[in-house]
């Protein structure tokens, strides 16, 4: 009888079971079909500003959102497209299940212009535990452009101690100095910093440990940030030109130079001054003393 009464309760608990599965299949082929897709900048991981996104033709427009979701759909595989000023056109195949559909990657726009772009506002981060540098488009009448695509630009940085008088400075200095030896230079990646939305910064950081050991109280820091056209500049000329940057130290010279290739290239180049040695624990805080284009 005990055994008769354990092969009733599995076999009661099998029917559970399989009704449970049952059910579920039901509930997900009777339930209309969904589909969540994220759709970030490929550079900086940000929202898009002013997206369109089309899916079986249903739309949805973006700004600060990076997910959109499509309901009630038909399965099989359809196309979604996704635009948006200044970005290249994305188009994906995406099969649709019953149920529940998750696209597992993020669909990655790529950025091909900032608009209205002038120059780069640069400045130093002072809450590095190196050199970190910090930089946003901005347009002819000096205002900040945002938000803007994440487009690729490629920095390059020189550090040097700061010298007045044939000496390291011990201060912060409005005038006067020059650069003394060279302890770093280099064409950092950068990434994006302070996102909100589809709103970013372009930081460059450079590690202690690549940095030369200095006791200097003070750098001095050359930021040049090349903006190509990557419609029409390849990778392997942006090396080319840095290249042919070396050995240039005069502003007006490098100017020259840079100018042969705007408007493909467009840059901006400035110089920090003060840049306190953070190494240094005692070291004064930093005050600008400007940089040219």
């Amino acid at each position: 009888m005990k055994t008769k009464r354990i092969i009733q309760l599995l076999v009661a608990g099998g029917i559970l079971v399989l009704a449970g599965v049952i059910l579920f299949f039901l509930v997900v082929l009777l339930t209309p079909p969904t589909l969540e897709v994220t759709i970030v900048d490929e550079y900086a991981g940000t929202a898009i500003w002013d997206s369109s996104v089309s899916f079986q033709n249903r739309y949805h427009n973006g700004y600060f959102n990076k997910t959109f979701n499509f309901t009630n759909i038909a399965t099989g595989d359809f196309e979604l497209v996704v635009t948006a000023p200044n970005y290249q056109e994305q188009r994906v195949m995406i099969p649709v299940l019953p149920g529940p559909n998750v696209y597992a990657e993020p669909i990655k726009m790529k950025a091909i212009a900032i608009p209205e772009f002038y120059q780069f506002y640069i400045e130093n981060n002072a809450d590095a535990t190196g050199v970190a540098v910090i930089f946003v488009p901005i347009n002819k009448a000096g205002d900040f452009i945002k938000p803007f695509p994440g487009v690729n630009v490629v920095p390059a940085i020189r550090i040097s101690e700061q010298w007045k008088d044939g000496v390291p400075v011990v201060k912060s200095e409005t005038s006067g100095s020059v650069r003394g030896p060279e302890l770093y230079s280099g064409v950092p990646s950068w990434q994006a910093a302070d996102v909100e939305g589809a709103f970013f910064k372009y930081l460059i950081e450079v590690k202690p440990d690549e940095i030369k050991n200095s006791a200097a109280a003070y750098y001095v820091v050359d930021c040049l940030v090349l903006l190509p056209d990557w419609k029409k500049v390849t990778m392997q000329q942006v090396t080319q030109i840095l290249e042919g940057i070396k050995g240039i130290d005069d502003p007006k010279d490098l100017s020259e130079y840079l100018s042969k290739y705007e408007p493909d290239v467009k840059y901006t180049y400035k110089v920090l001054w003060n840049v306190a040695n953070v190494l240094q624990k005692s070291a004064p805080v930093e005050i600008s003393q400007g940089g040219v284009k």
